[in-house]
């Protein structure tokens, strides 16, 4: 089905894509109120599922959103989604919004009713060499969103924006101390004496998905520290890669005017990934 038109799914329901799903008072439209995830898919399965909406949940429950579905139900949805729209390999989609607005007024609604949007698309996996750089942008590390995948991106929009009309393909956000948090997109970690370092939580970044399975699944034996450093670090550093759900573990070749070699533990790294993936595709659903 991906070389004609595809279907979503909005609340278990399923609608061609290119049908009017979103009311014009939709918290997630009118204020940014929604959460989303971009999950891969392999094999018609999505990757990392669980992990993914544990962390959509989590933060819809942060942010005090009501009525909410379980893990199962979206789960469902989106498998049934995969199959209709025949998804080999590609990615998914889910937004959550608060749902309608029901009055005038900025507010936290507690009887609105979730909206649970899904879309896939086809896109193939190929390894990824970027370029970096650190934006002029500082966050602060008290964020009330920045450690939550909030439909609120137009910050990173922008900055993503500049640094791309620089010759980058990422730029790195600091803290106002100029300690790193993470990516526009992604997270960061770096390679020293064949230690990785990444930013800890307490600073703000993002608890990516692929940057916990390195950290707990993948290390193939090198240590990880999570560390407060400055950008420094990252341009004196052996090694450079990032982490997002779409690409894994993408490799660093420049940090601003600095070449950085090809290294051998992001190398192994990419390696080990890539076969946990294929172990993923393997198994039945």
């Amino acid at each position: 089905m991906t070389t004609s038109l595809l279907e979503i799914c909005v609340n278990g329901s399923f609608f061609p894509e290119n049908q009017p799903v979103l009311t014009a008072s939709d918290r997630g439209l009118l204020l940014g109120d929604g959460l989303f995830e971009t999950i891969r898919v392999y094999q018609q399965k999505p990757f990392l599922i669980q992990q993914h909406l544990t962390r959509m949940l989590a933060s819809a429950r942060h942010f005090r959103f009501p009525l909410l579905p379980d893990s199962f139900v979206i789960h469902s949805w989106l498998q049934a989604l995969i199959e209709r729209n025949q998804i080999q390999t590609g990615y998914a989609r889910v937004t959550l919004t608060r749902g309608l607005k029901q009055s005038p007024g900025l507010y936290l609604d507690q009887e609105s009713h979730p909206q649970i949007i899904i879309e896939t698309k086809p896109l193939e996996y190929r390894e990824m060499t970027w370029n970096i750089t650190l934006a002029e942008v500082r966050r602060s590390r008290t964020s009330l969103i920045s450690a939550h995948k909030t439909t609120n991106y137009l910050e990173n929009l922008m900055v993503l924006d500049q640094a791309k009309n620089e010759g980058f393909d990422e730029a790195i956000l600091c803290v106002e101390e100029g300690l790193v948090q993470e990516g526009t997109r992604t997270n960061l970690f770096f390679v020293e004496e064949n230690q990785l370092f990444t930013p800890p939580l307490e600073l703000g970044p993002l608890p990516g998905i692929t940057r916990g399975l390195v950290m707990n699944q993948l290390q193939h034996g090198y240590p990880v520290t999570e560390l407060p450093f400055a950008w420094d670090s990252v341009r004196m550093a052996d090694e450079v890669f990032l982490t997002n759900s779409l690409w894994g573990i993408i490799e660093v070749s420049r940090v601003d005017e600095l070449h950085k070699p090809a290294g051998k533990v992001t190398q192994k790294l990419k390696q080990v990934y890539l076969q946990y993936v294929q172990s993923f595709k393997e198994t039945k659903i």
